[in-house]
């Protein structure tokens, strides 16, 4: 019987493994069969929809992300998740940028919305801050990507 011998990562018999007395696969007859692939996780979709609001005077909004959830403490821009896919929250008159991001588990599906305003908006959770000073914040990956597109 051929299995892989895990010391030396090539193909061996049983019988010339000097680790065969530890090796619970050669006990059990099932060396021939390992290793076992485990199968990929299935990926959940999620559905990001990033509002960027910019006032003339350079000033945007922010949130720290908190909970148990994908970028823990890291700073993004006002978010509304939801569970499918939802064209009217596209407004007609902003730039937009989509990407689908993957990460190990979860697919995301990603639009930042860019909206010129004279006054930025009052939103829980949210703070206002200086677009130049976006660099000195914590931020996704996802997050970054966008900038460097629209830079």
């Amino acid at each position: 019987m051929r299995g892989t011998c895990w010391t030396v990562n090539t193909r061996m018999d049983c019988e010339q493994c000097p680790i065969r007395v530890f090796c619970l696969a050669s006990q059990h007859g099932t060396a021939a069969i390992l290793p076992v692939r485990k199968p990929r996780p299935t990926l959940r979709d999620r559905y990001f929809h990033y509002t960027v609001y910019r006032t003339p005077d350079g000033m945007t909004l922010l949130h720290q992300r908190t909970g148990k959830d994908i970028w823990q403490h890291l700073y993004e821009f006002p978010l509304q998740e939801l569970s499918t896919p939802d064209s009217r929250l596209l407004a007609p008159n902003s730039r937009l940028s989509t990407f689908t991001h993957i990460l190990s588990h979860q697919r995301l599906h990603v639009t930042f919305t860019q909206k010129e305003v004279e006054k930025l908006p009052q939103i829980d959770g949210c703070f206002p801050t200086r677009w130049n000073e976006l660099q000195n914040y914590a931020l996704s990956r996802l997050t970054l990507k966008f900038l460097d597109q629209i830079s």
